[in-house]
């Protein structure tokens, strides 16, 4: 991994925790939470966090 790599990880993780912040704060419902996530891993260049992230959103479908 380059420090670019690292880079965008650490980006990802920061705006995945602002986004679970303002759900546990009751900023954001459930649905809006999952858009933004979903949004996130889409448009990520972090592979390994984009990845992550697929895998939360599928274990919280229903």
């Amino acid at each position: 991994m380059t420090v670019i790599d690292v880079d965008a990880e650490i980006e990802l993780l920061r705006a995945i925790r602002f986004v679970d912040l303002l759900a546990d704060q009751g900023l954001l419902t459930s649905k809006e939470s999952r858009t933004v996530l979903t949004s996130l891993a889409r448009d990520s260049t972090a592979v390994v966090g984009a990845l992550m992230v697929g895998v939360r959103l599928d274990k919280t479908r229903v």
